[in-house]
């Protein structure tokens, strides 16, 4: 099975004729190893990590916890970020071939990292977040340490915080439903500068 990607490298599932095969490792679904385990690590922190903490934070009050918590979340998120850096750069274009339904892979043909599709954007600006969200949060324990009492940095970061989580889960939706799951349906979630080879 070949690799492929979509619009700026992002990968995708393909589709292609047997015996298709391209250099690199690529899984059952077609998808490189490199790009599910960036799936999976930004998955663990937004699913599973990030809510956790706060539930340390909100119902328990375990600002301790809390801290170490989001502090080894932010650490996953970053490596996973890495990892799709590093996907979407090590792909093949990818050929829209009218007799298949998804995308094959062009083998050897680099096209080199580009970051547009709205997946890719969207991971951009959710790393932006996430790290202004760990600085507003060790700057409102910082002032909560000095008056204790709530302040304005510390309700900016709690609500900042359920947005970033959110914006974590639509940026994994674009690319588990738009580019894997119905991308001939929602071209609007690849950028405009398809590029086909045939």
């Amino acid at each position: 099975m070949a690799q492929a990607t979509g619009e700026g490298g992002v990968p995708i599932a393909i589709t292609g004729p047997s015996g298709a095969t391209s250099s690199g490792t690529v899984a059952d679904g077609g998808v490189s190893n490199v790009a599910i385990a960036h799936g999976v690590l930004m998955s663990l922190a937004f699913v599973l990590l990030l809510p956790m903490g706060v539930a340390f934070m909100r119902p328990l009050g375990k600002s301790r916890w809390h801290f170490y918590n989001q502090f080894i979340a932010v650490l996953v998120i970053l490596v996973g970020w890495a990892l799709g850096l590093r996907a979407s750069s090590q792909l093949p274009m990818v050929s829209h071939h009218p007799q298949y339904s998804s995308v094959i892979a062009v083998p050897n043909i680099k096209q080199g990292a580009r970051y547009d599709s709205y997946h890719q954007i969207l991971g951009f600006v959710v790393i932006g977040l996430v790290l202004i969200q760990g600085t507003l949060g060790v700057t409102a324990h910082q002032i909560f340490k000095k008056t204790l009492s709530k302040n304005t940095v510390g309700m900016f970061h709690r609500g900042l915080g359920y947005g970033v989580i959110l914006l974590g889960f639509i940026t994994g939706f674009t690319y588990v439903f738009f580019i894997i799951l119905y991308p001939s349906l929602f071209p609007f979630a690849l950028s405009n500068n398809t590029r086909i080879q045939c």
